[in-house]
């Protein structure tokens, strides 16, 4: 659960019962921060030459910094609300440990044990942008912060599907939707099955996936069909995959047949997945159409997410040594969130399975004791 789900900041009793507010209306927006720190903010995220100190999350990419200012946002509610100074105080300048372990306690009644975690590493992170002259990182460590223990028995545990089970369900979605009479509904079905081979393929986050336009992403030329991403990852990597040439005759029907026939008499705009209205398909669309074949075709919740859970977890159950290769499949820029996540969080049998392997290694290398 994000911070955006917490619900409701403690409040003065009341004799009648009354709704609730929700909280994105407690959560302090940017425009309603201290103007010291918002210029602080705002000036982080603008670089101004080449080595600007001051632009420290230039970088970042922007769900990060919106997450951040959500959760410094929702502090500074909770500062408010209960009974801080004025408004003309910084929220920063308040902050001690006493404050701190009652925020941690406030959130312990409505996270999650890992996402208390994650809070208190964002706000730890804001910190050091909006007060770096003072020591934060304290904050990771308070006495009632989540253990080690605590994170770990939280996390979902996630099972990720067979990414040659979806590969053959979807491949098959679109071969029997190829030959059936043709009709707007019978491309609705292949174009969905190509959507779905090309997420098990490539392990694309959803706004990539979404977003393929002809040209843009999908390079065709004479010889090869790429499907390349330069600057509009999450962590604004490059990632360029050729279509396997088993594809590439679906791809050429599709694109031939089944999406002309999408468009209809709509004037083509480029994007790979088109909806039966003729424009392109929506990210909300998309989820939906991953949901509603995995309960069909796999009797299962599905979605990007688990499908890129389930990439990253193949190479590495097939060699732990490719960890490497599995960030780079995920368009990740280090091995840090595929060590952390991919490769001990997908199942217990996973961790065991990655576990077994690696000490095999290490006995190949000889490196075990």
């Amino acid at each position: 659960m994000s911070t955006a789900q917490m619900g409701l900041m403690k409040v003065p009793p009341s004799s009648t019962k009354t709704r609730k507010p929700r909280f994105r209306n407690l959560c302090v927006p940017l425009a309603g921060w201290h103007p010291a720190d918002r210029a602080i903010w705002e000036r982080a995220q603008q670089r101004n030459r080449l080595f600007d100190r001051a632009a420290k999350m230039a970088g970042l990419a922007a769900e990060t910094i919106s997450g951040r200012e959500t959760t410094y946002g929702a502090l500074v509610a909770y500062l408010k609300v209960n009974g801080a100074p004025g408004a003309s105080s910084r929220p920063v300048d308040l902050i001690t440990v006493d404050t701190m372990t009652e925020y941690t306690d406030f959130l312990r009644q409505r996270l999650k044990a890992s996402s208390i975690h994650e809070e208190l590493n964002r706000l730890a992170a804001t910190l050091r942008i909006l007060a770096p002259d003072r020591e934060w990182g304290w904050i990771r460590r308070l006495p009632n912060a989540p253990s080690r223990a605590e994170i770990e028995q939280s996390k979902k545990r996630i099972s990720p599907p067979d990414p040659a089970v979806v590969l053959n369900a979807a491949l098959a979605q679109f071969d029997a939707a190829s030959i059936k009479p043709p009709c707007v509904l019978a491309s609705v079905e292949a174009r969905d099955g190509l959507i779905i081979a090309f997420a098990a393929l490539f392990a694309l986050r959803r706004k990539n996936l979404g977003e393929i336009e002809r040209g843009t992403h999908l390079l065709e030329d004479a010889s090869t069909v790429r499907l390349s991403f330069s600057d509009t990852l999450k962590n604004r990597t490059g990632i360029l995959f050729d279509i396997p040439h088993w594809l590439m005759p679906r791809l050429t029907l599709y694109l031939t047949q089944h999406r002309p026939r999408l468009l209809g008499k709509t004037k083509d705009h480029s994007g790979l997945w088109v909806s039966r209205r003729g424009t392109q398909l929506s990210p909300i669309t998309i989820a939906m159409i991953f949901n509603d074949f995995g309960n069909d075709k796999l009797g299962r919740h599905l979605n990007c997410h688990v499908l890129r859970h389930a990439m990253a977890s193949t190479i590495i159950v097939r060699n732990p040594g490719d960890n490497d290769l599995a960030a780079a499949a995920l368009g990740h820029k280090t091995t840090k969130m595929v060590d952390e996540v991919y490769s001990k969080s997908a199942s217990h049998e996973l961790t065991r399975v990655w576990q077994r392997k690696l000490r095999a290694r290490k006995r190949q290398l000889g490196l075990e004791n």
